[in-house]
């Protein structure tokens, strides 16, 4: 235990102490490296400009000058690569520099490095040329610096290294002779009480005074046989959270044995199938539940082992529509046994009514554009078979088939609004608009209507209106949509618009003494394509989708309509919008 232990700690101060030495080696001489190129980059630099510049030039006396300076070599080479002048060596003994790394980078990139042994000084050198150009001489310049403080730099670091690897070897072994004192006889005592517990003592206890480390263990160890019960405990408090979750959700959960007997049901269950007995755990399913599309899907599962998947309206509640899938229980430990069947039971009612809606609206549509098409087809055949040959009569059916147009147009900008109001596919830029803006926008546009029908508009608007942060267009067409109804289905008398503000929320009320609405038809008004008279409306013009869109655009701003009419005495449409988050 204790030769492990060494070793073991020898091992990890090792493998630290050697992955430390590798980054501070690697990063310092990376670092110095890196520092060095810098500097030579600088100086080689200003060297170029002081070469390109010099009103005179002498090679020798050039690096002579800037030796010192630069702390390195200078050397001056042609084109050719043919050496002009050198600060170590003259320049007559040196060979030809073309097929050097950096001279051949500098003279393609305008500057080149390279790095490289010297035998004869026994350390690296940088070197560092830069490309230059004075009158007719053009070549390379090059300063080369030694790299002697990273190799001495790497002799500290093993150095170190070294001294740490031998501190930590002297620390192991202190360390395991201290463990060994401390986990050892412990260890020894706790295998005692296993080989007890292992006999059948379940109420065996052991008490030891040690390290942290122990501790724990120790504890384990006096808590084993106290577990067996908290098992049954946790299998008890896991049944309880399934009866929660069971209990929580929406969908209706019964399951039955093979003997379709009841083993599992919950609470959504009950509601779902009207259940009126309080307990129906170990019931027989039938007495239970008297529906034969259930009974007859639990029997085709039992059987076949498949699951089922069933769409039924229940007998005890013919208006609702459930959703039934019958699943086989086959748990890993009954070998492909069939124990029962689990039926997950959903009410989807609101889907089918919305099914039967976009079904409605499918078929409404289809009906709105082929009457207008219809009608255009047959004036334009019309025409075609020899009315174009009496200008009046062809004048008139023209006239018709563009009204039949322009309402063809409208009813498809509708269908288009309101399926982007639905959808919410385009970001609406939402500014701050006062109220008075708005409204008197939508008067200009209305009054040409309300004068040639000679009625009165009342606009009554609060001063005290604070501005409405909206879309601005949204508005304007829900306003418009209600008041331009009001103006169709007014004969006479006057139709007005009233907007106030009050505990935090904008009214904005549009009233007519028109023909009214009778109250059976107030629910349905907000339908699609519901019209209180059908065929007066489409002379009218209407497309049946015009208070559709002012719902939806009121739902947007989370507000509420009310609709107050009697036949043939006016209505009133009150709107009422809260402040939405961005108001001041």
């Amino acid at each position: 235990m204790r030769k492990k232990l060494l070793w073991s700690n020898i091992v990890v101060i090792l493998f630290i102490s050697l992955t430390l030495g590798s980054v501070f080696f690697y990063t310092g001489q990376k670092y110095y490296r890196e520092q060095t190129k810098k500097n030579a980059i600088v100086q080689i630099r200003l060297l170029k400009d002081l070469l390109e510049k010099a009103s005179t030039f002498d090679a020798e006396n050039f690096i002579q000058q800037y030796h010192e300076m630069v702390e390195g070599r200078i050397t001056i080479i042609d084109s050719q690569g043919v050496v002009i002048a050198d600060s170590d060596v003259p320049w007559i003994q040196m060979e030809n520099h073309q097929n050097r790394e950096e001279i051949q980078q500098a003279l393609k990139e305008r500057m080149g490095f390279s790095t490289r042994y010297s035998h004869t000084l026994q350390t690296y050198f940088l070197y560092t040329g830069i490309s230059f150009q004075r009158q007719e001489l053009s070549g390379v310049l090059r300063i080369a610096k030694p790299l002697t403080q990273t190799q001495q730099m790497n002799k500290d670091i093993l150095q170190n290294l070294f001294l740490w690897i031998l501190i930590g070897i002297g620390l192991s072994f202190f360390i395991v002779r201290m463990l060994a004192s401390k986990i050892l006889s412990p260890i020894h005592t706790l295998t005692q009480g296993v080989q007890e517990v292992a006999q059948g003592n379940y109420h065996k206890k052991i008490y030891i005074e040690s390290s942290e480390e122990i501790i724990p263990l120790k504890n384990a160890f006096n808590q084993m046989t106290e577990q067996l019960q908290n098992t049954i405990l946790e299998i008890k408090d896991k049944n309880m959270k399934l009866e929660m979750v069971l209990n929580s959700i929406q969908t209706g959960i019964i399951a039955v044995d093979i003997q379709y007997r009841i083993i599992l049901i919950n609470p959504s269950c009950y509601s779902l199938l009207n259940i009126k007995k309080q307990e129906v755990q170990g019931d027989y399913f039938y007495d239970v539940i008297r529906d034969q599309t259930l009974w007859k899907t639990i029997e085709t599962t039992m059987e076949t082992g498949e699951i089922r998947t069933e769409e039924f309206s229940y007998s005890n509640q013919p208006d609702q529509m459930l959703k039934m899938d019958a699943y086989p229980i086959l748990p890993p430990w009954s070998e492909g046994q069939l124990i029962g069947t689990l039926l997950v039971i959903q009410d989807i009612t609101q889907l089918h009514k919305l099914e039967k809606l976009r079904s409605d609206f499918v078929s409404n549509v289809s009906h709105e554009l082929k009457t207008p098409l219809t009608s255009i087809r047959g004036f334009i055949e019309t025409l075609q078979e020899g009315a174009l040959e009496n200008p009046k009569v062809a004048r008139r059916f023209l006239d018709i088939i563009d009204l039949e147009a322009e309402r063809l147009y409208s009813l498809i900008q509708d269908i288009l609004l309101l399926s982007e109001i639905e959808n919410r596919e385009q970001e609406q830029e939402y500014f701050y608009y006062e109220w008075i803006d708005i409204i008197q926008e939508v008067v200009q546009l209305l009054q040409p209507k309300v004068q040639r029908k000679g009625l009165d508009l009342v606009v009554d608007l609060s001063p005290s209106l604070p501005p409405f942060y909206c879309n601005k267009d949204r508005i304007k067409q829900m306003v418009i949509n209600i008041l331009d109804n009001a103006i169709h289905y007014t004969e006479k008398g006057a139709v007005g618009i009233t907007c106030f503000f009050q505990q935090d929320q904008f009214y904005i009320q549009i009233w007519d003494t028109g023909i009214g609405i009778p109250q059976e038809h107030i629910p349905r008004l907000f339908e699609r394509f519901y019209r209180v008279d059908k065929g007066r409306s489409r002379n009218k013009g209407g497309t049946g989708l015009g208070l559709s869109i002012v719902k939806h655009i009121v739902q947007s701003y989370d507000g509420t309509i009310e609709v107050e009419s009697q036949w043939n005495e006016g209505s009133k449409f009150t709107i009422i919008l809260p402040r939405i988050q961005g108001d001041s």
